[in-house]
């Protein structure tokens, strides 16, 4: 449909933040989420570790870890993007 989509990871000591803005069919850049708006709801804390992106069907996926009480807890957030919508969803599965 003409768009294309750029994530970017920013890291600094022991967390990073990730950024998602795409390029518009009229050669306009627009800013389709970032994981500030993530990390507390999803998580309950900004001190998340993203590491690795990846492409899986039609959702983009960026894969995380982060330090509780507990452990070390890993998995993905999925960005799947919703033609109806014309927006990306969220999804966060754990391994």
């Amino acid at each position: 449909n003409g768009r294309t989509f750029y994530l970017m990871i920013v890291s600094a000591d022991v967390e990073s933040d990730f950024i998602l803005f795409g390029k518009l069919p009229n050669g306009k850049y627009a800013k389709y989420g970032d994981s500030k708006n993530i990390n507390i709801p999803y998580f309950g804390t900004e001190m998340i570790v993203y590491e690795d992106v990846s492409v899986t069907n039609n959702a983009i996926a960026v894969h995380f870890r982060y330090f509780t009480k507990g452990g070390v807890k890993t998995g993905r957030v999925l960005l799947p993007w919703s033609e109806s919508a014309q927006w990306f969803g969220i999804d966060v599965v754990y391994n």
